[in-house]
């Protein structure tokens, strides 16, 4: 399949998920998503929207590459070529991971 290629509307981010693992035990029982508190999500920014990139707010911007943390009931899922994605309006997003 080729590469996810979509024109964002409005003040909408593309992110690819992160996988989280699963949560195993020490004895090997695998504990699912729903039995497990609500954590954020760790994503990459794919792609942003024209309106997002002219966003004058520099603390309200997003960058293509950057790693973002939100809801794992944010957004619309998607999938395609076997990965997972979100897109998801920027109010959706909690901040930046800086890993410095």
């Amino acid at each position: 399949m080729g590469k996810l290629e979509i024109r964002l509307l409005a003040d909408r981010v593309l992110v690819r998920v992160e996988d989280q693992g699963e949560l195993v035990t020490n004895s090997g029982i695998i504990i699912p998503d729903s039995a497990t508190e609500e954590a954020a999500l760790e994503g990459t920014i794919l792609s942003v929207s024209t309106r997002i990139e002219k966003c004058e707010v520099e603390e309200d911007k997003v960058y293509v590459g950057e790693k973002i943390l939100f809801s794992k009931y944010a957004g619309s899922d998607l999938r395609y070529g076997g990965d997972d994605y979100k897109i998801m309006r920027i109010t959706d997003v909690f901040g930046a991971v800086d890993d410095e």
